[in-house]
């Protein structure tokens, strides 16, 4: 759960098996949006029901959230120190990261049209999608 403590943003999530690219493979009916701004209080993916979820700051200001976890996250693999690996490992390589290259399309769509309307900035770079 997160609460937004300053900024605007929203929340995309979105089931696993609606693929990695559910605009692009004509399954966007099935993304969730949910806006928040400062005092907002959004829920990211329904437990370990194995949804993708990104968060996205959307307003001049600075978006500052405060996440709260539920716990040591238990899916891990490998043992810690020597083959551990966490959550954030690319979806390619067995985790459930899907890498900013790889991401729908439409997603950098909606988060450049959703700056555009708060008259924030776009300042992603380019290399990071490559």
């Amino acid at each position: 759960m997160l609460l937004c403590i300053a900024g605007k943003g929203y929340t995309i999530t979105w089931p696993g098996e609606a693929g990695t690219t559910p605009w692009e493979d004509g399954k966007g009916e099935l993304v969730q949006r949910q806006d928040y701004k400062a005092g907002g209080i959004v829920s990211a993916a329904p437990g370990d029901a194995g949804w993708f979820h990104g968060h996205y700051g959307a307003s001049k200001e600075p978006l500052r959230v405060l996440a709260f976890l539920g716990g040591y996250p238990r899916r891990v693999k490998g043992v810690p120190g020597i083959d551990w690996r966490g959550l954030n490992l690319d979806i390619k390589e067995g985790g459930n990261t899907i890498e900013y290259r790889d991401e729908d399309p439409y997603i950098r769509k909606m988060f450049r049209e959703q700056l555009a309307k708060e008259g924030a900035e776009f300042n992603m770079p380019e290399e990071a999608y490559r």
